[in-house]
């Protein structure tokens, strides 16, 4: 009985916040985080068909992914402005939020702040990686259909999530080692769309870059995904034509080159 009014203390709480940070965007709550974990918690706890129990979260998620969303605007209009010491002043004072860290990374990445390497060194595969994946959520909170203009301009087309993939497979068909291992790491945990999404990459790379592969075919045939997912996904008619494709780069690396050969098969 009493589970409507503190509902309504809680959306008139985070109401207040959103204006708060419309205002400074860059003053995020330093409990945010926290609070969204929390939310997600009671979201994935929900009883399946429980719609009215989903529908009193829901609002309650849009207003703190909000704030981040109204956050990554901040990173991209100073992006766009080339006021780049306002950007590390906006990231300076959320340096504790994970949400905001991983935008503030990318966001210095694409504006130059950050080198090739720093971008591959700084990209943690391990631990948790739920704000990682929560970016592109974030980022199209106020997403409507055929208006992909909604997202923040720095992180288009996909999203902060796919632009992060998009840029690891990138510099690993550019011969960066550090980057094919992060981003194998990374597609291992990857599930759902977003494992779809890598694996669309990994295609790219058997198809375009056989001297990618040759030269990094150990860590390729030792990921549990890699082989699987494209012995699965290939054509009859693919396969044959990617073994015949191998079969003019043995040269290069005969072993691997034999190896790859019997994988499509």
């Amino acid at each position: 009985m009493k589970r409507a009014p503190i509902l309504l203390v809680l959306l008139a709480q985070a109401i207040q916040c959103v204006g708060q940070s419309v205002n400074n965007p860059c003053k995020l709550p330093p409990d945010l985080f926290d609070r969204r974990v929390a939310v997600m918690k009671e979201f994935d706890s929900a009883v399946p068909g429980s719609e009215a129990v989903v529908e009193e979260i829901r609002p309650r998620l849009k207003a703190i992914d909000e704030q981040y969303y109204q956050f990554m605007m901040a990173l991209s209009d100073y992006a766009q402005q080339n006021r780049l010491v306002e950007l590390k002043t906006c990231c300076g004072q959320n340096a504790g939020d994970p949400i905001a860290l991983l935008s503030c990374r990318l966001a210095f990445y694409l504006t130059k702040q950050s080198t090739a390497k720093e971008f591959v060194e700084n990209f943690a595969v391990f631990g948790d990686l739920d704000p990682f994946w929560a970016l592109d959520i974030i980022a199209s909170v106020n997403e409507k259909p055929n208006t992909p203009d909604s997202l923040p301009p720095l992180f288009r087309p996909e999203g902060p999530t796919s632009s992060y993939i998009t840029e690891l497979f990138r510099l690993a068909t550019k011969g960066g080692k550090p980057a094919l291992e992060k981003y194998l790491q990374l597609y291992l945990r990857a599930d759902g769309a977003m494992a779809e999404y890598m694996a669309d990459y990994v295609e790219k790379l058997f198809f375009e870059h056989p001297d990618i592969v040759l030269d990094n075919w150990d860590a390729l045939k030792n990921n549990q995904r890699v082989i699987p997912n494209l012995q699965d996904s290939l054509s009859e008619d693919e396969k044959r034509q990617m073994r015949q494709k191998y079969a003019q780069y043995c040269h290069i690396n005969e072993s691997a080159c034999r190896e790859v050969i019997r994988a499509l098969k």
